[in-house]
């Protein structure tokens, strides 16, 4: 009897240090990261009111190879648009930085964005990003010599673009990015580039 009383005194300290340790961790965990969130929409709900700005909906989401939620939102009473990247670390989903907000520009027919954040030493998260308006616009592709042509889905006239590179494809320059759009017969109309980043309707 005494040995039973004995293991099962040490297996109930076992458990406590084991729940101790949880809550130090958990709270460790907290301070960290900072602004965490359980739920990834939670996350979001919460970085628009860290920046003291309206409501948005979520437009579209694109997740990186490493796991990063690149969220695209619009604000369309006042006419602005959103991405947060959003990263789940154990429990929590915190914001990994690269936030970018943009108003929408009633003359610009076509725009194209970019940032960069770093990931690693050797691995870069581009997003590139705009807003589509042109009703001539059937398609839109993204190109980059690195992985020739790909097509690009615009929703609420906006969409974004997120990629991973390593150092050495941006280096070696091959990147070289470009938003194509054509039109109803599939003819190249509008081509943007990292220097010539918008087309308004006075350019018509």
């Amino acid at each position: 009897m005494m040995r039973k009383l004995l293991k099962d005194n040490r297996l109930q300290s076992h458990m406590i240090r084991i729940g101790i340790i949880l809550l130090l961790l958990f709270a460790l965990q907290v301070t960290m990261l900072g602004h965490t969130s359980w739920s990834k929409e939670k996350a979001v709900e919460d970085w628009v009111q860290s920046m003291e700005m309206p409501p948005a909906k979520v437009v579209s989401e694109q997740v990186s190879p490493s796991g990063y939620h690149c969220i695209l939102l619009i604000d369309e009473t006042h006419g602005m648009y959103h991405t947060v990247h959003l990263e789940r670390q154990l429990l929590f989903w915190t914001n990994h930085g690269g936030t970018v907000s943009m108003p929408i520009k009633p003359d610009v027919l076509l725009s194209f964005r970019h940032g960069m954040t770093t990931l690693s030493k050797n691995k870069y998260l581009y997003y590139y990003l705009g807003q589509v308006s042109d009703p001539k616009i059937k398609r839109l592709a993204f190109y980059t010599e690195l992985e020739g042509e790909q097509p690009v889905d615009a929703q609420s006239g906006i969409y974004q673009v997120v990629k991973e590179y390593s150092k050495q494809d941006v280096e070696r320059g091959s990147l070289k990015a470009k938003l194509r759009a054509y039109d109803t017969e599939d003819q190249l109309i509008y081509e943007l580039g990292i220097d010539d980043i918008e087309i308004r309707r006075s350019q018509q």
